[in-house]
């Protein structure tokens, strides 16, 4: 898929979108392995040929149970998981995060989950501002330290 300028691959450039991940680690994604696993499926955005960012995604409803999470939130339907994005710290405030959730938005015909600690603002923004909306709000013990 393409707009003007940003084209939407999927799972392709896996090497750049670790070497993006390597780049931006530190900030709330710890999963390097899902970029590599057959399980999930990933789409990346380039421009002119250059990953610019990544989404991985999860295709079921127990991304609680996968994700270890200790809420007790239930999903029934079919729906996507959203197991972490990232966007080249050269390619941040461009649209990079927007083009990938509205083309997933497109792709699947299900409703789109993803869970965001609530001091990830950049992350909090992004989502919302893509319609995205409070379902459950729970805390959890992630990478060893306590998060809403």
């Amino acid at each position: 898929m393409k707009n003007n300028k940003y084209e939407l691959k999927k799972n392709c450039n896996l090497e750049e979108c670790l070497e993006i991940f390597e780049d931006n680690k530190q900030n709330f994604v710890f999963d390097r392995e899902c970029i590599l696993n057959p399980k999930f499926t990933k789409y990346a955005c380039l421009l002119d040929g250059d990953v610019l960012g990544y989404i991985v995604v999860y295709e079921n409803n127990d991304f609680i149970k996968q994700e270890k999470f200790s809420c007790n939130y239930e999903i029934k339907e079919k729906c996507v998981y959203i197991w972490h994005i990232i966007v080249h710290s050269k390619a941040t405030s461009k649209g990079v995060g927007k083009f990938l959730i509205e083309n997933l938005k497109t792709i699947y015909n299900c409703p789109i989950y993803v869970v965001v600690e609530e001091d990830n603002i950049p992350s909090l923004k992004l989502h919302l501002n893509c319609g995205f909306k409070c379902v459950h709000k729970f805390q959890d013990d992630f990478h060893g330290k306590i998060t809403n």
